[in-house]
């Protein structure tokens, strides 16, 4: 009787925490489906390569502009691996030697399956979801999700960190190893009503 207890109480405790795993990943579903109400924003991207030492070997900056109030508008400057260009639902742009040109059929595809336009946080590929509740971020209180993915050849342990009052994201903060360094990315929200993505002219 002693060792069927035991065997239940066990197996209750991996159901409870595969249910827990489930829970959290609703929950983060939940406050990361993308909103109308808030479908103008800005990400300011930061990455910086560290060798093992912490020293700062590389610095990448890149910034995009979505609009999704009526499908996909999207721009992204200062990508490290590509020029400049915009999305607007099946159509694309690239940014050279100064003009707008069509974009090649095949990097817009490529492009195109590099974004998701139904919630905020990259979140493909993701797996582990861990919600250890709210913590401070830069000082403030926030509501944060943790967990891994995997992008190309990086393997990153992901942070989100979300408003608990208006329930939108603030930053994301990923951490990953590949050939001896570190690789520590930011990416940061800004939420505003008057961005607009055009055809570009």
């Amino acid at each position: 009787m002693q060792a069927r207890t035991v065997f239940l109480g066990g197996l209750l405790a991996v159901l409870g925490a595969e249910a827990g795993r489930a829970d959290c990943l609703a929950d983060f579903n939940a406050i990361n489906s993308q909103r109308r109400d808030t479908a103008r924003y800005a990400l300011e991207v930061s990455a910086d390569v560290l060798s093992l030492e912490g020293s700062v070997v590389k610095h990448m900056a890149s910034s995009s502009l979505f609009d999704l109030t009526d499908g996909l508008r999207m721009k992204t400057s200062g990508l490290n691996t590509q020029a400049d260009f915009i999305l607007i639902g099946e159509e694309g742009w690239t940014l050279a030697a100064g003009q707008w040109t069509p974009m090649p059929a095949e990097q817009r595809t490529l492009a195109l399956q590099g974004v998701i336009a139904d919630r905020y946080v990259y979140d493909r590929d993701a797996q582990d979801f861990e919600c250890p509740g709210e913590a401070a971020f830069e000082g403030k209180p926030h509501e944060r999700f943790v967990f891994n993915q995997t992008v190309g050849v990086l393997e990153s342990r992901v942070t989100a960190w979300f408003d608990p009052a208006t329930r939108l994201p603030v930053a994301v903060v990923s951490n990953a190893e590949v050939n001896g360094y570190k690789v520590v990315a930011t990416t940061r929200y800004r939420f505003d009503p008057a961005i607009r993505v055009e055809v570009p002219r």
